[in-house]
């Protein structure tokens, strides 16, 4: 395999009887192209001089064997081909030019009817298919009941000793089956499913409700447990209140930061096993309501959330706090948190073997799909759709919204390898752009 920049390039091949010189003429290769030409080899008893073009597979029919190639990079392909053992020769969609050196064929129009029969003087038969760079990706080979098959399918192809199976996710299917000398089209159809969900943003607080104290209480709390041999992978009280309280965690003082209209504070190592307390506790004379929620991601995936609501209570456990209508709570996450959160109602899987999946299209570094507080599906951006099967989490997933939790890169200059066709700075502030959901279907067929 050889790289070439921009440029005019041909190479020369001193070998021991001679040199080859390829391809015949000079040509242009683009920068970054990679290619694998085949030389002086035995093609089922032609002898292939040199191709610039790239093999793929081979397939026996009797007493005929046919070799694939494909055209790369917009390089002209083209075959020198020996003379001897050759009774005639036809090609289609190119040019054959027979000289002292044997037989140069070229000007092809790569495709599945760009063929060079060649017919030996013993009667058996080479073909040479020469198929486009999108042609070779979508090529299968493989073996039923003893005898080899070579398709042609957009489709992922399983198959087994009965026949083929055919997996899209369109409800139409073609595949093209090569037999003896060309591809013969195979159509099919199934009834479509439209399926669909639903995204809702999720915002800082958003399921919390606004509490103040009743009575003479000058605290509010919340007491919550956590069993699990897992640790604690990261934490955070967020809070917003137009009172300035003190927030507490198992009896300590917490710090924490002002990001746009609420607080936060990272408590990851302040959380316990077992029983856990967190306290605001209000200096003013006049406590004013509070929204507040603690969010905790254990290293096992599990996720657990709190929120203020008519549960927690005063200093004493007996006075419960009183729930009140107040402002909104902050309509998203701070810019400094590189955090966004979205609620997803996906569609019932269907039934079979067919799989249902959902193709998130992301912006950001890393996103978590959350089901009941447990970690079902994770993704690092690569600028791909992130593919999540339904079909796995079938029985819940109906009845019950997944949590997509994305991070974005603190900076556009982390020091992360991305492709060519990922932006970082986009990333930074982590979006989600659409669901699609995808049925699989399946075509099946005796070859």
């Amino acid at each position: 395999m050889q790289e070439i920049k921009n440029g005019i390039d041909r190479t020369h091949l001193k070998l021991k009887d001679e040199t080859l010189r390829i391809p015949n003429h000079k040509i242009t290769v683009k920068d970054g192209t990679y290619f694998l030409w085949p030389f002086n080899q035995n093609m089922g008893g032609v002898q292939l001089k040199y191709a610039t073009v790239q093999p793929i597979c081979s397939l026996k029919e009797g007493n005929t064997r046919t070799f694939f190639f494909f055209e790369d990079d917009q390089i002209g392909g083209e075959y020198l081909l020996e003379n001897k053992n050759i009774q005639d020769i036809k090609v289609n969609n190119g040019v054959c030019k027979a000289d002292k050196n044997g037989y140069f064929i070229n000007q092809l129009v790569p495709g599945t009817d760009c063929s060079i029969e060649i017919t030996q003087k013993d009667g058996a038969k080479v073909r040479l298919v020469t198929l486009t760079e999108e042609e070779s990706d979508q090529l299968w080979k493989g073996t039923i009941r003893g005898k080899e098959f070579v398709a042609l399918t957009a489709s992922s192809l399983i198959y087994d000793e009965e026949g083929i199976t055919l997996i899209d996710n369109n409800p139409n299917a073609e595949i093209q089956m090569y037999r003896n000398g060309r591809f013969m089209q195979k159509l099919f159809r199934h009834p479509a499913h439209d399926l669909q969900a639903s995204i809702r943003p999720l915002r800082p607080m958003g399921y919390g409700q606004w509490i103040r104290p009743a009575g003479e209480e000058k605290e509010v709390k919340r007491n919550f447990a956590i069993h699990s041999f897992a640790g604690v992978e990261q934490a955070w009280i967020r809070y917003a209140s137009e009172s300035n309280p003190i927030c507490l965690l198992n009896g300590k003082e917490v710090s924490s930061t002002t990001l746009e209209d609420y607080r936060r504070a990272d408590v990851c190592k302040l959380i316990q096993n077992g029983e856990n307390t967190i306290t605001f506790r209000f200096p003013d004379s006049t406590p004013q309501p509070i929204v507040a929620e603690i969010e905790i991601l254990m290293t096992n995936g599990q996720r657990f959330v709190w929120h203020t609501d008519g549960t927690w209570t005063g200093a004493s456990d007996k006075q419960p706090v009183i729930v009140v209508k107040h402002k909104e709570t902050p309509h998203s996450f701070a810019p400094e948190e590189h955090l966004a959160l979205y609620e997803v109602n996906a569609p019932a899987p269907t039934a079979g073997e067919e799989e249902t999946r959902m193709y998130i299209n992301y912006k950001g570094d890393k996103a978590n799909a959350y089901l009941n507080g447990n970690l079902v599906a994770d993704s690092f951006y690569d600028g791909t759709d992130w593919i999540l099967s339904l079909s796995r989490l079938k029985g819940t997933i109906e009845t019950n919204p997944l949590v997509l939790r994305i991070d974005g890169l603190k900076s556009a200059d982390a020091n992360i390898y991305f492709e060519k066709n990922v932006n970082p700075e986009k990333c930074v502030t982590p979006t989600l752009d659409a669901i699609k959901v995808k049925q699989e279907y399946r075509f099946r067929f005796n070859r």
